[in-house]
């Protein structure tokens, strides 16, 4: 099956839908220990938007 970003849900692939709902803050709440957790996450994913966007500006710029 071709995945068409367009597409509806069922013709881009089977978890073109898929979400997880994760209650951080609820969570930290309620075991404290959560918290490192918490911002172990956080600067996972910042450190990789940081990569996304280098290299998003780097292929604009003709993969220099």
């Amino acid at each position: 099956m071709e995945f068409r970003k367009n597409a509806p849900a069922k013709q881009r692939g089977p978890r073109a839908n898929s979400r997880i709902d994760i209650p951080l803050e609820e969570t930290s709440r309620q075991r404290p220990e959560i918290k490192v957790i918490d911002r172990m996450l956080e600067n996972m994913v910042n450190r990789h938007h940081e990569k996304v966007k280098t290299a998003h500006r780097r292929a604009r710029q003709g993969g220099q």
